[in-house]
């Protein structure tokens, strides 16, 4: 089979800080590799090893069979490492998974069903966060994310979309992450790329009835709004280029200022 296969998905990870959890990810996407095979979708798969802790890298090494690509990327930032891997792309439909994620069995598979019928970046209907330790109850929490963001101006008041998605070979290779700026609180890049893509008129939907699940550090108090708290801001983007009363009629629907 060709390397540049057109027809089916690669699958994307991202691990950095992960340590031993990385396992739980890589079980999630071989058992959800395997329902898509199953199926007929040809999967291929490439981890992105971005400034890896120690305990990450030896994770990785003993935990990635001769069918993963590995890219090295030992001093890169998210935004780096994200548009290194959208610059070497081997198929039509792309899976982003970070190293914290798990996938639902067919998530993959139904995601890239999606994907084929309409353009669109697509997310699971749920994300389900958990702790460390998943005996106590910090941690756990249910996202829903909408199943058609209709006013993309939600995106400048909070990350409405916080887990990986699935989209097209093309949409990633159009729209590059943009460069954060630490020094002006601009480190959200992935909410910001979503910006930027919602802007260019791509839509942004979910799968129903498919979820993730997504690790946190108890020490983190967890709520939709505060997902990415650590990842900072967005900056500038063509979406903030929106009527003031749109603004309005998100804050009037409950959500919480701009930042």
């Amino acid at each position: 089979m060709s390397d540049t296969n057109l027809h089916g998905v690669e699958v994307v990870l991202f691990a950095h800080g992960q340590g031993n959890f990385l396992g739980g990810s890589l079980a999630s996407i071989s058992r959800g590799v395997a329902y898509a095979q199953e199926r007929g979708l040809d999967v291929a798969l490439t981890a992105v090893l971005q400034a890896p802790t120690a305990l990450t890298l030896r994770m990785a090494e003993s935990s990635l069979d001769m069918r993963w690509r590995v890219l090295h990327l030992p001093d890169a930032s998210p935004e780096q490492a994200r548009n290194a891997a959208r610059l070497a792309l081997r198929r039509q439909s792309v899976a982003f998974i970070d190293g914290d994620d798990l996938w639902c069995e067919t998530w993959l598979y139904e995601a890239c069903l999606a994907a084929q019928a309409r353009v669109a970046v697509w997310r699971p209907e749920v994300l389900l966060t958990f702790g460390n330790d998943f005996h106590r109850p910090e941690g756990y929490s249910a996202v829903f994310q909408p199943l058609h963001l209709s006013n993309p101006a939600l995106l400048l008041i909070n990350d409405a979309l916080p887990s990986g998605f699935v989209t097209s070979r093309e949409i990633l290779e159009t729209h590059p992450w943009p460069q954060s700026d630490p020094t002006r609180g601009w480190c959200a890049v992935d909410r910001w790329w979503s910006c930027n893509v919602a802007a260019a008129g791509c839509e942004l939907r979910a799968v129903a009835s498919t979820f993730h699940y997504r690790r946190r550090p108890n020490s983190l108090l967890l709520s939709a709004s505060n997902l990415t708290t650590r990842d900072g801001r967005i900056g500038p983007t063509h979406l903030a280029v929106l009527q003031t009363s749109e603004l309005a009629f998100v804050e009037l629907s409950g959500f919480p200022g701009l930042p």
